[in-house]
This record gives structure tokens, sequence and C-alpha cells, in this order.
């Protein structure tokens, strides 16, 4: 499926600074950026992707916007005979995209800090279940190193409150560094996983079991998580019922090729979301990637620069993220697989000359990885 499409919104003088100055040129609303003498134009990087890809992955989909212009384009299974109703894949099917989970959770976090009155330097552990025994070490991780994954964190046992109390309650050991980057610094899915829990209690949630019991709090906790995101930014931007939990006859993923095996959702993510989980399309993570980075609707001007300049939500050090040069702000999403498991990679990427790029890919390449190949072969000479 392919569509090309020009957005026509009150907003245009957000896209000011991305469009081409003379009227006259073929692109007067985006859809094309250049650099020196050459340009990239989003049909010919679409091909370049779709070149890339198409039997080389059991599906795949993905959305590019530049100023005003976007084309999407989607190829594959949703699922096979095996798993009947047999579908082709498109963009607007929901799958969970991973860790892309985790841009949308820091928006959330970034959010109530502001409505709050706190700022990322502020301590998180106020904003903890005060049942719970916090250390001396989880008392000193802030919003900020929560969001970077360097507050010291090394333990990852799972998403689970009854995991995040665990986790919170056993403290930083700093001597343990395996898996990690040295110092604080240590990615952990954990670590968003209590953000969860910070956004539920920064939302005004009050424990309503007493004595204190884990699964009453866990389903609660869970709830009101997902009920902020909905009200507070799907809503925002005409994306209706979230959800964590994967739809029957959902998207199902594929080791490839496919053959006769059974595709996997990766499972229901009601209790656990945060760190991963979300059900969206590939449309309505680039809808969301869109008015975060060209509008004030999520995100204050103030709160996004925090997110960009502190690497909140985005893959770290956000410096080191570029294709020839050409920065970009990302997160990818990935699910391991093997022989008989389907593996999915996906990726947003915001660019600083102004594209967007949604992908996901289900299949053993890498989706940023191809994205790098077909952009470095998309410049042509100006026209």
């Amino acid at each position: 499926m392919k569509s090309y499409t020009i957005l026509l919104m009150g907003w245009l003088w957000l896209f000011n600074g991305a469009t081409c100055k003379n009227a006259n040129t073929p692109y007067p609303l985006g859809g094309r950026f250049c650099k020196g003498d050459s340009c990239i134009i989003l049909d010919t990087l679409s091909k370049n992707i779709q070149a890339e890809l198409d039997g080389k992955v059991v599906k795949y989909a993905f959305v590019l916007r530049h100023g005003l212009g976007s084309v999407a384009h989607a190829a594959g299974k949703k699922r096979t005979t095996t798993d009947p109703p047999e579908q082709e894949f498109t963009v607007d099917d929901r799958f969970n995209p991973a860790s892309v989970t985790k841009t949308i959770t820091a928006v959330a976090v970034l959010q109530l800090l502001e409505k709050k009155n706190l700022s990322i330097q502020d301590k998180i552990w106020n904003y903890l279940p005060a049942s719970w025994t916090i250390p001396n070490t989880i008392k000193e991780i802030t919003f900020r190193q929560i969001l970077r994954h360097t507050g010291g964190i090394r333990t990852d046992v799972g998403n689970s409150l009854a995991n995040v109390k665990t986790v919170v309650e056993s403290g930083i050991k700093l001597s343990d560094t395996t898996g990690c980057d040295g110092g604080a610094s240590c990615y952990r899915n954990v670590n968003y996983a209590i953000c969860r829990v910070l956004i539920a209690y920064l939302d005004g949630y009050v424990p309503v079991s007493s004595p204190y019991n884990s699964s009453i709090e866990e389903a609660e906790i869970s709830k009101r998580f997902t009920t902020y995101l909905q009200k507070n930014i799907f809503d925002k931007i005409g994306i209706s019922n979230i959800t964590f939990t994967p739809a029957t006859k959902s998207t199902l993923f594929y080791p490839f090729p496919s053959g006769s095996f059974n595709g996997t959702d990766y499972g229901d993510w009601n209790l656990t979301g945060g760190p991963a989980g979300i059900q969206l399309s590939t449309n309505e993570i680039s809808t969301f990637l869109m008015q975060l980075r060209l509008s004030t609707i999520l995100l204050s001007e103030k709160m996004r620069t925090a997110m960009d300049d502190n690497s909140l939500g985005w893959d770290v050090p956000w410096t080191n993220w570029n294709i020839d040069g050409d920065v970009f702000y990302g997160k990818g999403g990935f699910f391991p697989g093997d022989a008989t498991h389907g593996q999915l990679s996906s990726e947003i990427m915001d660019f600083k000359n102004g594209l967007q790029v949604t992908i996901v890919l289900n299949g053993t390449l890498s989706a940023p990885e191809v994205v790098a190949i077909a952009y470095k072969k998309s410049w042509t000479k100006k026209i």
C-alpha cells in the first residue's frame, strides 16, 4: 500500500523553516530537503527503503514526513495462513513497537513535572508508594536520571509492580557492571517500569488497599497510567482507544522466512507497560512524533528542550546519532527472534533537517541501518 498526501493544517507557520523559499519549486510545502548541491525527495527515499526490504523481511511499514509532505508504504503479511485469517500488513495495523513506547512514557513524565512545577532534577522517591522501604541510594535518583537510565539501577528482574518494588527496595550496587556502560549508566527496562508508577502518583494516585496489596495496586496503577496517556497525549492528537493488550486477530511477527511457524504478538503488557507494550500503528506513531516535534500540543517548548538536551526518552547520547553528519533524535525498539520466533525492529527518527521517519520491520534486519543505507543512496543533484 502506498499513499502520498499533503497535510493541510491551520498551523502552516510551524513549517516555515523547512519549506522551499521559491514558490515556483515543485516542493513548496516540503517533501524535499537539500544539502549543498544535492537533495533528497521523499518519494526517492521511500523507493530506496522498499528496495532494501522487499523480499528480505516478512513485513514492514514506514511513514516519511518532511514539512507538509508525507509518504507511507507497507508490504507483507500481518498474519499468514498459519494464523488465519491471512491478512496484508498496512500502516494502520496496530502492534507493540517495543522500546519506542519509552518516548511516549517520557513525554507523560515531562508533562506532569511541568504541571507540578517540578524539575527534571527533582528526586523521584517522593512519588513512589509510601509503604515501600526506600534506601538512600534510590533517594538520590532524579527524574532526569531515571529517564536517561543513569540512576545506577542494575537489576532488571521484570516490569511488574512487584518487580519494581524489589528493585527499589534492593537499592543500587554500582559494583555490579554486568551489561552496563560503567558508572551509573545502565540501560534497564525497569527504569521505565518505575516511570509507570511515578506517572500514576504524580497524577494524584492514592493507594486503594489497606494494608498494601500488590496485585490490587498493580491493576489500579496500570489503569491510571493508561488513562493518563489516553487523556493527555492521545486524545490531544486524535488517537482513540489505546491499549497495552493485543487485539483479537492482532498483528503477528514471524521468523524469516515465515514458513509454517506461528506468529507472536509479544504478549499482554497491560500490567507492565512503560518500557514497551503500547499498541499503535505506524501511522499513529508517526502522528505522535510529528505533534511532539512540530507543535506544543504535547510538550511546551521548555520541556521539549529539556527532553532533547538531556536525551530523555531518546536513545542516548543523541549527539552520536547521525547519518553522514545529518543529526537526528531517535528511539529504537527491538524484540529478538530466532529460527522459530519473529524478530521486530522499530525506529522513530527526527532529523534536524526536517525529515521524520517512523518504521517497523519483521525480519532479521535492523530498521535504523536500513534507513541509513537508503538515505545515503537517495541524494540527487538539484534540478
